[in-house]
């Protein structure tokens, strides 16, 4: 419920774009549910080292998609407090 408020948070900046990286393997129900939410769900590779990996992820992302962007806020499940 919690990430699902965060969700439902971030679309009230106009223009938002809402992009999740994630090594796990996500239900068809959730998948569908980021979808109703105009959420872009990217898989990534296997993350093996947290605080190593995650920040590749991020780089590679924005290496290859970065240009459109003018802002970028990255947080994780540890930034957030609900």
């Amino acid at each position: 419920p919690c990430f699902w408020s965060y969700v439902q948070s971030t679309k009230r900046v106009p223009d938002s774009d809402i992009v999740i990286l994630t090594d796990d393997d996500l239900s068809e129900e959730i998948l569908n549910e980021l979808d109703r939410y105009d959420v872009n769900y990217v898989p990534v590779p296997k993350i093996t080292n947290l605080f190593r990996d995650r920040h590749l992820a991020y780089w590679n992302y924005l290496n290859e998609h970065g240009h459109k962007y003018r802002h970028v806020v990255i947080t994780d499940c540890r930034d957030v407090l609900f």
